[in-house]
Parts: structure tokens; sequence; C-alpha cells
């Protein structure tokens, strides 16, 4: 069972208090802005990789990621269709905005303002997903087991067998 010191949220490691996008220099021990959270969450990241056991939900940095697919021993990609994305998204922030949301992804307290998270789903779609595919694809062909959930159907059927 893993400890949840070792379970990250996509959340924690991708957004900073004021919403904008972590900069992958964040990590390296470069300052962003005032973020000494981020800078934390980065050292938590590092620690929790270097255990035998870890789950890591959702992107975190992007200069992270090879090596996380690399060392991972199963790799569970969602690769829904972008307006899928953008569905689930506005569908959270009615809920939030409305406040009918029961579960804040990754214990945030303050809903993201929309504009952000919608240029953040299309920047991880453009500039991201491609070779995240190709390191999905690549640790595959290697004999990595790599789920792909590509649409609500899967994500479901994922949720109920876990």
């Amino acid at each position: 069972m893993l400890g949840a010191e070792n379970l990250l949220s996509r959340a924690s490691l991708r957004w900073r208090e004021d919403f904008n996008t972590s900069k992958s220099t964040a990590c390296s021990g470069k300052t962003v802005g005032s973020s000494h959270r981020l800078m934390s969450i980065c050292g938590s990241m590092t620690t929790s990789f270097a255990s035998d056991d870890w789950v890591v939900d959702g992107l975190g940095q992007q200069t992270s990621i090879p090596g996380r697919i690399a060392r991972a021993t199963e790799v569970i990609l969602i690769d829904m269709p972008l307006w899928m994305h953008y569905w689930l998204a506005a569908e959270r922030q009615l809920a939030w905005a409305t406040g009918k949301l029961e579960h804040a992804p990754g214990g945030i307290t303050q809903m993201p303002p929309t504009q952000a998270l919608f240029r953040t789903i299309w920047d991880v779609e453009q500039n991201w997903m491609p070779g995240i595919r190709n390191l999905c694809n690549e640790a595959q062909a290697q004999g990595k087991t790599v789920t792909y959930l590509v649409n609500v159907d899967d994500l479901d059927r994922f949720i109920r067998t876990i």
C-alpha cells in the first residue's frame, strides 16, 4: 500500500497559488516568482521518486515526465480529445461556481480562473501531449504496461477496476 506521502497530485504540482502554470525551472533550484510552496513540492517530488512506491496523478513538471515514465512500472495515460477536456473542465468550473463541487482537484481551495485553465488545457494538448504519447508508445514497445484511456467510458471502466 502506498503511503500518502507518495501520492502526488497534478494540481498541487502544476499550479502555483496564483494559478499561473509553473515553469520547468522551478524544480531546478531556481526561484519562479516567490512561490516557496512550489519549491517545497518539487523537493517532495524528488524525494518520493527516490522511493520504491509512488503514484503521480497528473502532469507535474514537464521536464520530469521522461524520467517518471522510464522509472514507472505502469503508466496510465488519459488521452481524451481536446473538446472532452474542455467539456469536463467547464462542468467542474460550473459546479465549483455554484457551490456544488464535491471534491476540488489537488485539494486547492480557490477555483482556478477559467481562461487560465482553458489556456493550460490547450498548452498541454499542443505542446506536451505529442511527446508524452511518444514516450508512452516507446515504454509500451519496451514491455511496460501502458493503459490508454481515450474517452469517458474508458475512464469509468478503469475507475471501477481500482
